[in-house]
């Protein structure tokens, strides 16, 4: 059995958004969860367009070294996905003790490799 571990995640900023609404701006929201799954995750939401400033942070337990990201456009009924991410927490890009900004691109799927915009995160691992 894998041992827990903790990470610090704040979310910075997204930047280059695509636009999904047509007349508004985008009210963008962000998930974020540790564990490839639902539990624990939280969110953040603010109303800034094709770039956003968020500057939350949010501690996570984890078991698989993965970290998700998804990016999304409220509306009124639902919600519309700007893009998706996976950041792999592994320890030489991510040292225990030490933070690390890392800016990634999102994208609308799997098989496409069109950037929707980047999410700027600082993140620390702890022991």
């Amino acid at each position: 059995m894998s041992h827990a571990h903790q990470v610090t995640v704040k979310i910075v900023k997204a930047s280059d958004l695509n636009k999904k609404d047509l007349i508004t701006q985008n009210d963008v929201y962000v998930d974020i969860w540790a564990d490839g799954g639902f539990f624990g995750k939280q969110h953040t939401t603010r109303v800034g367009g094709s770039d956003p400033v968020f500057n939350q942070t949010f501690k996570f337990d984890y078991n698989d070294h993965e970290l998700h990201i998804d990016v999304r456009d409220k509306d009124v009924v639902g919600s519309d996905g700007i893009g998706k991410a996976t950041i792999k927490l592994d320890d030489a890009e991510f040292p225990v003790g030490k933070t690390v900004v890392k800016v990634v691109d999102i994208y609308a799927g799997m098989i496409d490799f069109t950037s929707n915009g980047k999410v700027t995160l600082e993140i620390t691992r702890h022991k």
